[in-house]
């Protein structure tokens, strides 16, 4: 379940705090969809967004830290594991790949998906 609230900053900013993390608002689209960020994207390169379309949240895409220091991403509930970098792309895979064989991936530039299959063949 995902929890939504949306805020003031002291200085006016309108945020959303999405499960406990802020996110401020960024450009609108010419297809109605606004894309959010991460509250410390300037600080720490977060490259976590939300991308909202007619009042409801179509991508959530969280940058996270493992215990053990490696860089994971979450989407939609899956976490995606880095699997190499070419430039500035990144390939990220399903972090179950080798045990369930999923096929899902995501290439991202800069905090932005280029290309993705977010198809996954397990629930877990």
């Amino acid at each position: 379940m995902i929890s939504v609230m949306e805020m003031t900053t002291n200085r006016g900013t309108r945020m959303l705090v999405v499960n406990g993390y802020r996110f401020y608002k960024s450009v609108t689209c010419k297809s109605s969809q606004t894309r959010w960020y991460c509250s410390k994207r300037s600080r720490t390169k977060c490259a976590a967004y939300l991308l909202i379309m007619n009042g409801e949240i179509i991508n959530y895409i969280m940058e996270m830290v493992t215990n053990r220091g490696t860089q994971m991403l979450m989407a939609d509930g899956f976490r995606f594991s880095k699997s190499y970098a070419n430039g500035r792309k990144i390939r990220w895979q399903c972090s179950t790949r080798s045990r369930t064989k999923c096929s899902a991936f995501m290439i991202t530039m800069e905090g932005h998906i280029l290309r993705s299959n977010l198809v996954h063949n397990h629930i877990d």
